[in-house]
């Protein structure tokens, strides 16, 4: 989560789960080594450094663990949670690269559409 607008944008879909039931959500960032140093886990290894925040109220609680946030009263607020025992869903995010527009160009040896002839 690099920003406030990414933030909201998550908010926003973790929002439309069961209010009635708190759910928690994993969102990538851990302090593994217990340094109090928490960065964003990824598949390749290449953990980033934390330039955004929305931790909650005497957040981090503590050195360790994985952070997750709910879709509760505190709706999106960061917490530390035990990454062994504590159980949430999972929130991933995927680069999709800028949108390409590819024109098909028809070939000449194409048949025509149906109902349609060569003039």
């Amino acid at each position: 989560i690099a920003n406030r607008f990414e933030q909201e944008f998550i908010n926003n879909l973790i929002r439309m789960h069961n209010k009635l039931e708190e759910k928690y959500f994993w969102t990538g960032l851990q302090d593994i080594s217990s340094s109090g140093e928490y960065r964003w886990g990824s598949v390749d290894g290449n953990n980033e450094l934390l330039t955004y925040t929305n931790w909650g109220s005497f957040q981090p609680e503590f050195r360790g663990g994985c952070v997750a946030m709910s879709n509760g009263r505190y709706l999106g607020k960061w917490e530390v949670k035990d990454c062994q025992t504590f159980k949430a869903y999972s929130i991933c995010k995927k680069y999709v690269g800028p949108k390409r527009e590819t024109e098909i160009m028809p070939k000449i040896t194409d048949p025509c559409p149906q109902g349609w002839s060569r003039g």
